[in-house]
């Protein structure tokens, strides 16, 4: 995978920008510039990303890529169509499940100055201006296979059986075998 770009900060398959001060925006600009940055507006998937997002956010607050369209609570992924809210782990404000569509406060922030890390999902009206969060995948987008080296395989589903005989060493061990994969994608 390639490095992240300058100003952003790497957390395991993503890039991660913290965007605020006099730069803050509402959330339908903020989830603009993230998309021309290559990215969208943050997620916030797993307990260890609320982890990390509550920490590196020191008590205050941001957009995340959280939103209701009047259909159901969704997750920006830039270019690509929104990903439907089915995590079973959820933060919201105040515990529980997310709350009924209002559509007064459909863009939801991250609160980092709340006293519970389970608890910082927050609804708010999307022109509000706010810091934010952008995050892009560490791949890259510009890579092709075949530019360079005709002896890759095509894309495409690919399916690999090993055998190995059983074979002794003088030394009376088995000799093993090992098979190492690369890939690449451009899924989000």
């Amino acid at each position: 995978r390639r490095p992240c770009d300058e100003d952003w900060d790497q957390v395991g398959q993503y890039c991660i920008k913290f965007v605020g001060g006099t730069d803050a925006l509402n959330w339908t600009d903020a989830q603009a510039y993230c998309r021309s940055a290559g990215g969208f507006l943050v997620d916030d998937l797993t307990s260890d990303k609320n982890t990390y997002l509550y920490q590196a956010a020191f008590k205050n607050q941001f957009w995340m890529g959280l939103f209701n369209n009047g259909s159901g609570w969704m997750w920006d992924r830039g270019a690509t169509q929104p990903a439907n809210l089915d995590q079973d782990q959820q933060f919201w404000k105040g515990g529980g499940g997310p709350p009924p569509y209002d559509a007064n406060n459909p863009c939801v922030y991250f609160d980092g100055a709340a006293g519970n890390t389970a608890q910082v999902w927050t609804t708010d009206s999307c022109a509000t201006r706010r810091n934010f969060v952008c995050q892009k995948h560490r791949y890259d987008q510009d890579y092709h296979p075949y530019s360079l080296d005709s002896d890759l395989l095509p894309p495409g589903y690919w399916y690999v059986t090993v055998k190995t005989s059983p074979n002794s060493t003088s030394s009376g061990d088995w000799a093993g075998c090992a098979v190492s994969i690369r890939v690449q994608s451009s899924l989000q």
